[in-house]
């Protein structure tokens, strides 16, 4: 890799061929939020071993597109698996659960809590818990991919439990 510090080459390389190595995963995923995520795990793991990835007889833009293609399958084979496991719960649980008694308190925490979260965060949670939506109407109102919604959705729990145990709730 020359002279130049290896990031560098990397953050050059990552100019150059962002965008081949972003329409190679689109054409594969047919989604450009998970295209652009596997774009980022292709430079990611690029930015770790470069020296180990890239020799000075590699064609990069052959590299840039196989890894491209393969990040997009990984990401392909990964979502199928969570979206059986998403079905199979479904259909488990095809009976809506019935609500519990929440006091007062805990849902006002639980308002406070919500409101400290982004705003597409808040309307997902809001969608998901308090208009029964599912994944497919939330990921259509917001006009993103159900996997973007099932993450985002994720996180937002996460978010939620950290400030709920911040102010006392929870174990």
């Amino acid at each position: 890799m020359n002279n130049m510090p290896e990031r560098v080459v990397v953050e050059s390389l990552f100019r150059r061929y962002y965008r081949l190595t972003f329409r190679s995963a689109r054409f594969v995923l047919r989604d450009s939020n998970l295209a652009e995520e596997a774009a980022h795990i292709v430079f990611r793991r690029l930015l770790n071993n470069p020296a180990q990835v890239l020799s000075p007889k590699t064609n990069v833009r052959a590299f840039l597109r196989k890894a491209a293609r393969n990040a997009a399958l990984d990401l392909l084979a990964k979502n199928r698996r969570a979206w059986r496991k998403s079905n199979q719960m479904d259909q488990i649980d095809s009976s809506p659960a019935p609500r519990p008694n929440i006091s007062e308190e805990d849902r006002d925490a639980v308002k406070v809590a919500i409101a400290k979260l982004g705003r597409t965060d808040q309307r997902i949670v809001v969608m998901y818990f308090y208009d029964d939506k599912g994944y497919k109407a939330i990921a259509k109102a917001l006009g993103m991919s159900e996997y973007k919604v099932k993450v985002r959705l994720k996180l937002a729990l996460e978010e939620l439990e950290r400030h709920l145990r911040r102010d006392g709730f929870g174990d």
